[in-house]
């Protein structure tokens, strides 16, 4: 498509080297409390991230229909714009659910359902470590979220209709088994309780992304130092 387009432009030199997000940095120190390294553990976990506003709704009504089945279960949803998190908090405690923000960081109470992760840059830390995730601006009309940080770190996908941003980057998780699309809150419910139910092939997720990544950057370093020398 951006072929296409600089086609139209009047561009004649295209050399189409490959998608640089799957390119990942091998420099990242991902650290976290260790006590709450601790509570992820004990816990069956999954994430909702880069959530929009309806999407927390849809997670939320997941959580309850899970919480029927696994009484230990800690949903962690970590939404796009940090500044609506205090009607989130209202909201979960609306629906009788305990809820943690990540920013208070103070000891997080065992009982909790729902931890929210309320600051920016920490994503890739709950990837780490919770290999479920829901992809959000997905079941809303936004146009999807970048799954391939949840990827990168071996995390199976789950991600709405409306991805229309990261169209080729989902074909290419879809085809490789480690993304399915969902429809709703009933969809995410039973896709995340398949997940829990069956063992993570995250070693599989994390190799078969790396490899695509080693080769795009290996290709695009090649075609630099050839436009170079010429």
């Amino acid at each position: 498509e951006t072929i296409k387009y600089l086609k139209y432009l009047g561009v004649k030199n295209i050399r189409s080297v490959g998608n640089l997000k799957f390119v990942q940095n091998k420099f990242k120190k991902l650290y976290l409390p260790e006590r709450l390294k601790k509570l992820i553990s004990s816990k069956t976990t999954w994430c909702a991230a880069s959530t929009h506003n309806g999407e927390e709704q849809i997670s939320m009504n997941a959580h309850k229909k899970l919480s029927k089945k696994y009484n230990n279960l800690l949903s962690v949803i970590i939404p796009r714009h940090i500044n609506r998190s205090r009607e989130l908090v209202e909201m979960f405690k609306d629906n009788n659910l305990k809820v943690h923000c990540h920013s208070w960081k103070t000891q997080v109470p065992k009982n909790t359902d729902i931890y929210l992760v309320d600051t920016y840059g920490e994503t890739e830390k709950f990837f780490n470590l919770i290999k479920i995730v829901f992809v959000g601006g997905s079941l809303v009309k936004h146009g999807g979220q970048n799954p391939l940080e949840p990827a990168r770190h071996g995390c199976n996908i789950l991600y709405g209709p409306y991805v229309n941003n990261f169209k080729k980057i989902y074909n290419y998780l879809d085809k490789i088994q480690v993304a399915k699309k969902i429809r709703g809150d009933k969809s995410l419910f039973k896709n995340v309780e398949l997940l829990i139910s069956n063992k993570s092939k995250g070693r599989s997720i994390i190799k078969r992304v790396k490899n695509l990544g080693d080769k795009i950057s290996k290709f695009v370093i090649k075609e630099i130092e050839s436009s170079l020398i010429k």
